[in-house]
Order: C-alpha cells, then structure tokens, then sequence
C-alpha cells in the first residue's frame, strides 16, 4: 500500500563498507586531554561491570550456535541486552532532570 511521505530512508550497507569503517581515537596531548581519557574509560569500565558486559571476542572461524555462544560468554542474552540498555538510559536523563529542577527552582525565586 501507500506508505506516505514520513517514511524515512534507511540505508542497506554492504559487509565490504561495513568492514571499511575505522575507529579512531584522539591521541591525548596534554594532562587534561588524559585525565578526560581516563575520566571517560572509568565511566565506561565501571558502566560494564555494573551491567554484567563482557566483551569476549567470537572465534575466528566458529560453528558454534548462538545458545553456545550465548553458555560461553561471546554474546549477551536479550534479557542482558535489555538490563544495560534500561541502566543506561536511566543514567543518561539524570544530567537532563538535573538541570531542568534547577531551572524550574531558579523560576519559583524569581516570582517571589
């Protein structure tokens, strides 16, 4: 049928460009550069732990099913999957929240 003009384009990558893509890290250049670094993977490492993320690497060239590698540790479970995702949208709208209860605080005073 007529899907409508809201329907938005979603691209289909090839496995080449999906392998092409690079990672790249800013080399930190002074002492802020690093302390942000370190701030910024203790965040991560912490957020990890706390989650129950492991990230152990798939072997080359496996057979295994995805209930094998799901036993041993390669891949999360949907219910994993789904406590770290609820975990960090719940930390990420604290900083949000934060700053609207102080703007809405620094409104009330300004009325008195």
């Amino acid at each position: 049928g007529d899907r409508g003009d809201w329907v938005l384009f979603h691209p289909v990558y090839t496995p080449s460009e999906l392998k092409a893509v690079q990672v790249l890290r800013h080399k930190p250049e002074n002492l802020r550069d690093r302390a942000a670094a370190f701030f910024v993977r203790s965040l991560r490492k912490g957020f990890d732990i706390f989650s129950g993320y492991r990230h152990k690497p798939i072997p080359e060239g496996s057979t295994m099913s995805l209930e094998e590698l799901r036993k041993k540790g390669h891949v999360l479970t949907e219910s994993q999957w789904m406590t770290r995702i609820l975990f960090l949208e719940t930390i990420a709208g604290v900083p949000g929240f934060f700053a609207a209860m102080i703007r809405h605080l620094k409104g009330l005073r300004a009325m008195v």
